[in-house]
């Protein structure tokens, strides 16, 4: 899931579920480049 994004950087968050239940969140901060 893709929480905020600007032109150069986006935070992003992962959760994952095992049965229904809530086993796993990350959050991070993605550099966008131009591709070369």
């Amino acid at each position: 899931e893709i929480i905020n994004m600007t032109r150069s950087t986006a935070v992003v968050q992962i959760r994952m579920e095992n049965d229904g239940r809530h086993c796993l969140a990350a959050q991070g901060t993605v550099l966008i480049m131009d591709p070369r």
